[in-house]
């Protein structure tokens, strides 16, 4: 079952940012890096359980809180 990857706004913002300072240097990079981001994102609803948790966020792993 494919799952929706849903973008918190901050990450969001975050993304929007990176790309702008990126595209100050090299616009084609920038483009790169963007959807090279997105299509990575998208792949996680396939395969959900690539990758690791991350310390900073380990602690709310299994709970229904929010972990922004």
């Amino acid at each position: 079952m494919v799952k929706t990857i849903v973008w918190s706004e901050s990450a969001a913002r975050d993304l929007e940012k990176i790309i702008a300072y990126l595209y100050e240097d090299s616009p084609a990079f920038a483009h790169s890096f963007y959807y090279t981001t997105i299509d990575k994102a998208r792949s996680l609803g396939e395969f959900p359980k690539r990758g690791r948790i991350v310390p900073e966020l380990r602690w709310c792993k299994g709970t229904k809180s929010s972990c922004n």
